[in-house]
């Protein structure tokens, strides 16, 4: 709406995040043996929340709006994406394999792929809640206070989550 643009144009636009999704998915499963995944997430939701606030013109951060600003923050968004997405799981897998209520339970290779399916199912379940409801709160933030507010309160939102994850 602030860049006058057609439908078409938006999508080709919106296509920046997936294209950078899908380079970075194949370079994070490279990185990620190297580096602790606690550090990968909070790098990525801080990349994440810096590129939100470029989305559209922002109030607080005095961004103002250029298309080739907001292309170039999806396509970053994406890559960011990747690091917040992909460790996850291995980091779910981790943390239960050190708890020692699930000492008894990895005794068999069976037990281990049980626990694997139980952490892949949650991951997808809240996955797929945030799928669904976050396009429903992007709206009543929209509707509410308009793209240039409900960016500022989304990115950082996910900055402080990333810090309150830091110190988790």
């Amino acid at each position: 709406k602030e860049f006058e643009l057609d439908p078409e144009t938006c999508g080709i636009i919106f296509l920046c995040i997936g294209v950078g999704y899908a380079i970075s998915c194949q370079i994070i499963s490279m990185i990620t043996p190297h580096f602790k995944l606690h550090r990968i997430l909070i790098t990525g939701l801080i990349l994440l929340g810096i590129m939100t606030s470029f989305y559209s013109p922002s109030g607080v951060y005095g961004i103002t709006p250029k298309v080739w600003i907001s292309c170039t923050a999806l396509f970053c968004a994406g890559l960011s994406s990747s690091l917040s997405i992909i460790p996850v799981i291995p980091e779910m897998i981790e943390e239960a394999k050190i708890d020692p209520r699930m000492k008894d339970c990895l005794t068999s290779q069976y037990h281990q792929d049980l626990l694997n399916d139980h952490i892949s199912g949650l991951f997808n379940f809240f996955f797929a809640n945030g799928n669904c409801f976050g396009p429903l709160l992007g709206n009543l933030m929209y509707v509410y206070w308009g793209s240039a507010r409900s960016c500022d309160v989304m990115a950082t939102m996910m900055i402080c989550y990333a810090i309150t994850y830091f110190f988790m």
